[in-house]
């Protein structure tokens, strides 16, 4: 799988972690002696979305000149969909990034260990289902 497609599963994971810890975080908001981990949640929840933003524009960017517009929507709208494994959009990818394929590979890499620990200690299941929630987010 290569570090683009790897984006895409990212980009689309990133929601769900966000909605299962402000599902978590909801649900302190009635123990008072929880104050202080609700500060720390809703700053974890900030930086994640910060970095979805942040990883969203980082694609967009290099998307640019490579898909048309419309295909860039696509993939943003879908991050789970086909589109992220395009074989030739990755090879204009490949070319786009030349020596720092590599970097851009095994920060994505890292990004998704990341969420996929978050994922995992959070009971978010890969359908959206959080545990413990009565909620699903997709």
């Amino acid at each position: 799988m290569s570090g683009f497609e790897v984006a895409g599963i990212v980009l689309g994971s990133i929601p769900l972690v966000v909605s299962a810890l402000q599902c978590y975080m909801n649900g302190l908001g009635t123990l008072q002696n929880f104050r202080s981990y609700k500060r720390i949640l809703k700053s974890l929840i900030l930086n994640l979305k910060n970095e979805h933003a942040n990883l969203q524009n980082i694609c967009e960017k290099l998307l640019t000149g490579i898909a048309p517009q419309t295909r860039i929507e696509e993939m943003i709208r879908d991050p789970f969909g086909d589109l992220w494994r395009e074989e030739e959009i990755f090879n204009k990818l490949r070319l786009r990034l030349w020596s720092s394929l590599q970097v851009f590979d095994d920060r994505v890499q890292d990004m998704r260990e990341a969420i996929e620990e978050m994922m995992e200690k959070l009971n978010v299941g890969i359908d959206g289902k959080v545990g413990g929630c009565d909620q699903h987010y997709t």
